[in-house]
């Protein structure tokens, strides 16, 4: 049982989706992490911007397989949205969690496997309440300069993984200090 979030920044500590550099490889290890999950946890800007590409993504053939792969595994997957404003969504299996706090998140993290794509100030809120496992960063070859910082002085405890892509990005692994029990 675990909360592991993965985010896309660049190497001056930026996220934003449009800097994402992408192969099949990075594809590839994208669904990895689906598949080894049992649920996706997104914000709610994440949750429009997934929503408003990957369901129709799982039905194109025309898309490289990789693509395709990455696609059907988002939307397959059960996705819970961090949402006051949203009541609910045609795109199933999704619930929507209206009241988000420190106690709701650590008993996510002992429920079975949780990933949390996107949405930097979930992970950071994560992180501050000590509900964050491990962190996978994938660091990608583009400077920028717009978008959300992570964390703001809060530090990952040890490195544990890292893997280099043919395009140029990476991904490491962090592990957190472990939280105190609530």
């Amino acid at each position: 049982m675990s909360l592991t979030a993965q985010l896309n920044v660049t190497p001056d500590g930026f996220c934003n989706h449009a800097d994402v550099v992408v192969d099949e490889q990075f594809n590839a290890f994208a669904v990895q992490c689906l598949e080894e999950a049992d649920r996706l946890l997104l914000g709610r800007k994440t949750f429009d911007l997934f929503a408003g590409h990957w369901p129709r993504a799982a039905k194109y053939a025309s898309l490289p397989e990789g693509e395709q792969r990455l696609a059907r595994a988002i939307d397959d997957i059960e996705k819970l949205v961090i949402s006051r404003s949203l009541s609910e969504s045609d795109w199933k299996p999704t619930s929507i969690l209206s009241d988000f706090d420190e106690p709701a998140a650590r008993s996510l993290s002992r429920s079975g496997r949780t990933i949390v794509l996107g949405s930097p100030s979930i992970i950071s809120q994560l992180a501050a309440w000590g509900a964050l496992d491990r962190l996978m960063l994938s660091v990608h070859p583009v400077m920028g300069q717009k978008g959300a910082r992570l964390f703001d002085g809060l530090v990952p405890k040890t490195l544990v993984f890292e893997r280099e892509f043919p395009s140029g990005s990476s991904v490491r692994t962090y592990v957190f200090a472990a939280a105190p029990s609530p």
